[in-house]
């Protein structure tokens, strides 16, 4: 395998961990900058939101919601887990990425899907969601994400 191949997995492998510790730490402007000013993040419910800014506003809004509704926030802690990811480099700014996760709280394995990502690699070399698509295949009935994020 060439170098500069190895290199990319590396770098999406790097944007993907990440994500997960980014999300699960609520580091939101961080999270957001993983997708640029033209990456787009597709959530479950078919919402399309492009770009860090409005990506990091959806986040906020969430995080002012659950300030709110303190009975619905996040549990203790979130853990996402990334199961299993099927890495194609198709060249050397461009990837597409097949990934399962699932994310536990301090009770339980809560939600699980898969993740279908397209990465791109910016000027600065670093690879960047150029879209990122978020399918939960199911969830605890009686869990946080039943009962609080899958209703906002």
């Amino acid at each position: 395998m060439e170098l500069w191949k190895l290199a990319a997995i590396e770098g999406v492998r790097k944007t993907m961990a990440e994500y997960v510790v980014f999300t699960d730490s609520g580091r939101v402007a961080e999270f957001a900058a993983l997708f640029g000013e033209k990456g787009e993040f597709v959530l479950p419910d078919g919402s399309s939101h492009i770009g860090a800014t409005a990506i990091a506003a959806l986040l906020n809004g969430h995080a002012a919601y659950f300030a709110a509704n303190p009975e619905k926030g996040p549990p203790g802690y979130l853990r996402h887990q990334i199961t299993t990811a099927d890495i194609e480099i198709h060249d050397e700014d461009s990837a597409h990425v097949d990934s399962y996760f699932m994310t536990l709280t301090q009770n339980r394995v809560d939600h699980w899907g898969k993740w279908i990502d397209d990465f791109k690699r910016d000027a600065e070399g670093r690879w960047r969601f150029h879209k990122r698509v978020v399918i939960t295949d199911g969830y605890d009935p009686d869990g946080w994400f039943a009962n609080s994020f899958s209703k906002l």
